[in-house]
């Protein structure tokens, strides 16, 4: 039989159950804070320094990612605690702890390791015990003692091991217990919530003068872990499922959803390729599958070897799911390990963002004034902006007691709480679900967050697995990833307001002769968000304002995807009995039953003469002639002049607007005000007639500036303001 040593060698091992819970009850809770407080006894929260256990090179984890289960095996060590010693308790004489571990395969224990809240002092000695399972009432107790020794406790907090020597071999499926004894100090450590099974806790606590162990488990699973080597196995995983964080996708019609599955052979043996076989299965709310997709690896899977298989999943309609990926070999000798699941939803903004499930599991909270949790949001939606309009926090509250909690909302930066945007101090909650106005807009993740102000603040509810790996904790005004708590009670609505843009440009002539013609133009209308928008699309004709021709849809409950476009060429007839003159296209995009509030429009002018004569000159770019000297056409101007640009101020164009009663030289300039030229917008002979030219100024700062008029002797100057 082989002695503990360094296990670098060693085959790595992740196997996965369901985690279960018995039910919290807040009255028990409270009784049980205050007895321990009554003996004496010491119970608090590490600081954020203590969180993460130093790892000795026995503890390398070869593989990262969610391990949700209920059993984990790293380098061959068993342990139920979440490497978050986040409570202790002790300093009594005789006290002790013992945890229960159920190795799956043929195990042998060589050593075990234990961590303890020992700040500093000389190093001490541990009694460790190893005993055979008893059941007593269904209920599994320590039994026969079948070895005992010591290991030697150095200063901490941190890991220490002891090697069990000779080494103890035990069938795939036995119980066996590690129990370790000493005369306090030090504090033994435990995490937040006991690990339980139909037949007891797998964490109990001993203390000699109540007789021994205690019939309720211990406040959290002791951090207490098994060491040893396993004997030969045939054993396929899924290691690690992702989506990249997307727990919350925009549905666009149809929502996709990229999901990353490593699979590890476990065992000794090499898998064939063939094989073995991936599936990637997605179940709606109700647990009934809605899509499946399956891969098979073609080549040999290697004992040791990992790969990771991707999978796109297109989901078409709003509401929470979860995704299930399992591994397939004939040859696996353990189904423990064989799949994992991860949870999301398909919104549309105004949906309610959770990740709670109902019925809600238990409540809990923190002894440690202003400390609370957290639940990261994030909407996904590529940069754009969003209202939070509600937050919702599920709460338990014990009659008769102060509550006192400050509810909050903050930013993210780096993937971590940054900055908090939104606050309110609740006196009062109810129990249930207490609703809470934010509107406050944001972009990217952000955090909803409850902290507690007084021992005897009302709970926080959490649910049931799967658990987000997206809670936080807050100790001492530093917040630190809790990705081994279940999902809190808090939930999120948000809204994200339309952003759409329509653009209008003439396709050919803005000429109507007298007997009428085709008007044609290009119309697109722009999404320029993510999200999806339902939109009408309409046109009119204006004379001055006044509708002469319309309104007509162009397109009714037209669905634009995210930064989508809606193309297409517009053919208006024009009829010979509208009257010749200037008249406006105007199109719009919005509700087409609110058509006097749309959401972008955009129009261009044309002109229709009365008689078959016509303007004798049109203007390119964006000059253009209103009535030009023909025979048989429109009154002409009966003297020079310069109009105010419209509209003033503006940003960036405005329209200057002149008129010459006969031919002449015309220079149009625009001067800064200090006299510099900055623009030339006309300098040639041009014919009688009112004109009307557009001045862009997007390439100038804002200011005032002046544009001079010389036609011959005639000369007229204005101001105009550029506002930006």
């Amino acid at each position: 039989m082989r002695t503990i040593g360094p296990l670098s060698n060693h085959r790595f091992i992740s196997m996965i159950r369901r985690r279960e819970m018995k039910q919290f009850n807040v009255k028990l809770c409270v009784v049980a804070v205050i007895i321990l407080f009554g003996l004496s006894t010491a119970w608090a929260g590490y600081g954020p320094e203590n969180l993460e256990p130093v790892r000795l090179p026995h503890q390398i984890v070869k593989a990262t990612g969610s391990q949700t289960g209920f059993l984990d095996i790293y380098e061959d060590t068993l342990y139920y605690d979440d490497g978050y010693p986040y409570q202790w308790f002790g300093g009594l004489t005789d006290f002790g702890l013992a945890t229960r571990f159920t190795p799956t395969y043929e195990f042998e224990l060589q050593g075990a390791t234990v961590h303890l809240n020992y700040e500093s002092g000389d190093p001490i000695v541990i009694n460790l015990y190893v005993h055979e399972n008893q059941i007593v009432d269904d209920i599994y107790y320590p039994g026969d003692i079948l070895w005992e020794g010591t290991l030697t406790y150095n200063s901490g907090p941190g890991w220490s091991p002891g090697a069990i020597d000779p080494p103890i071999l035990f069938s795939g499926g036995s119980d066996f217990w590690l129990r370790i004894v000493s005369e306090g100090p030090p504090y033994e450590s435990y995490d937040v919530t006991p690990t339980t099974t139909p037949n007891g806790s797998r964490s109990m606590t001993y203390f000699e003068p109540w007789g021994g162990y205690l019939p309720d488990p211990s406040p959290g699973d002791n951090f207490i872990r098994a060491m040893g080597d396993y004997v030969g196995i045939w054993d396929v995983s899924v290691d690690e499922i992702s989506h990249e964080g997307n727990y919350f996708i925009l549905n666009e019609s149809p929502a996709e959803l990229p999901v990353h599955a490593t699979i590890t052979n476990q065992g000794d043996h090499v898998a064939p390729g063939g094989s073995v076989t991936v599936r990637c299965i997605n179940y709606d709310i109700n647990g009934v599958p809605i899509s499946q997709q399956q891969y098979a690896f073609p080549d040999p899977l290697d004992p040791g070897e990992s790969r990771v298989v991707d999978f796109i999943s297109e989901i078409m309609l709003d509401g929470r799911y979860e995704c299930e990926v399992i591994v397939i070999w004939d040859m696996d000798e353990d189904d423990t390990n064989d799949s994992q699941r991860i949870e999301f939803q398909v919104y549309t903004p105004t949906d309610e963002l959770r990740y709670d499930e109902e019925p809600n599991l238990a409540a809990s909270y923190t002894m440690n004034l202003g400390d609370g949790f957290a639940m990261r949001f994030d909407p996904h939606l590529d940069g754009s902006s969003f209202m939070i309009d509600e937050i919702r926090i599920g709460n338990t509250v014990v009659p008769g007691f102060i509550s006192e909690a400050v509810i909050s909302v903050w930013n993210d930066e780096e993937g971590a709480p940054h900055e908090m945007i939104w606050s309110y101090v609740e006196n009062n909650p109810g129990d249930g679900w207490n609703d809470y106005s934010v509107e406050v807009t944001t972009t990217g993740a952000f955090y909803v967050a409850y902290s507690f102000m007084t021992y005897t603040t009302a709970l926080l509810n959490f649910d049931n697995p799967l658990k987000s790996n997206q809670a936080w904790m807050q100790v001492s005004d530093e917040w630190n990833p809790d990705p081994m708590a279940y999902d809190w009670c808090m939930r999120a609505t948000i809204s994200v307001e339309p952003d759409v843009s329509v653009n209008l440009e003439p396709a050919g002539s803005v000429y109507i002769p007298p007997t009428g013609g085709t008007l044609e133009a290009d119309f697109e209308t722009v999404n320029n968000s993510l999200v999806p928008l339902e939109v009408d699309m309409w046109w009119d004709v204006r004379d001055d304002g006044q509708v002469v021709m319309g309104p007509d849809l162009i397109e009714e409950n037209y669905t634009l995807s995210g930064f989508g476009a809606y193309e297409t060429l517009l053919a208006i007839a024009v009829p010979d009995w509208l009257p010749g003159g200037r008249y406006s296209l105007n199109t719009y995009a919005g509700d087409w039953d609110n058509p006097d509030d749309p959401l972008a429009m955009d129009f261009f002018y044309f002109f229709k003469t009365e008689t078959s004569g016509g303007p004798v000159k049109e203007w390119n770019g964006t000059r253009t002639l209103i009535l030009g000297k023909e025979e048989n056409t429109l009154e002409l101007p009966e003297d020079f002049s310069l109009a105010q640009n419209f509209p003033n101020p503006f940003n960036p164009v405005t329209k200057i607007s002149f008129g010459l009663p006969e031919n002449e030289y015309v220079n149009l300039v625009v001067f800064d005000i200090l006299g510099n030229c900055v623009s030339t917008l006309v300098n040639q002979e041009l014919n009688a007639g009112m004109y009307e030219i557009d001045f862009d100024a997007s390439h100038l700062a804002a200011g005032v500036y002046l544009y001079r008029l010389k036609a011959g002797e005639f000369s007229a100057v204005n101001k105009m303001i550029l506002m930006k």
